[in-house]
């Protein structure tokens, strides 16, 4: 089977596409796994479920400012207490990925209400928060071992 035979058989080109697909896939995995992983985080802020946040955080959670797994929780607690209608808004994100571990770069604003008032919690739209998250692939997958911050946001 000369080249010119090859080019023209479409099983040959469909296989490729499909290895192709499946490369690029197998090399985005971890990445779609990590933004799965803050999704899920934002979701338990946004709806005020402090179990589903913790599903993204690792029980070894420690970060530059002391706290812990523990202390996420009650803080997120005391704050769905005081806030309502929370909404998160990613503006950009950058992921570096390094074995098991990754770092996620983000920018974002958040918004809620609290008693009768609506403003920016967090960033505003002229200049928006950023942290770094930190995530370690444990076996029921990536979670989210640490939170820096370049400034202090109060």
């Amino acid at each position: 089977m000369n080249l010119r035979s090859l080019l023209k058989n479409k099983w040959i080109w469909t296989g490729l596409i499909i290895a192709l697909i499946l490369i690029w896939y197998i090399i985005q995995y971890d990445r779609i796994q990590i933004k799965e992983a803050l999704g899920t985080a934002i979701e338990g802020v946004e709806t005020a479920q402090t179990d589903l946040i913790l599903t993204a955080i690792a029980e070894t959670y420690h970060d530059p400012l002391g706290y812990t797994r523990s202390d996420l929780r009650d803080i997120a607690g005391e704050a769905f207490e005081k806030l309502q209608d929370i909404r998160v808004r990613i503006l950009d994100e950058e992921i570096q990925i390094d074995g098991d571990g990754a770092e996620m770069r983000i920018q974002f604003r958040v918004v809620a209400s609290f008693e009768t008032m609506r403003g920016w919690v967090l960033g505003t739209p002229q200049d928006p928060a950023e942290i770094t998250v930190v995530f370690q692939k444990e076996k029921s997958g990536w979670k989210i071992t640490s939170i820096r911050q370049d400034e202090q946001f109060f």
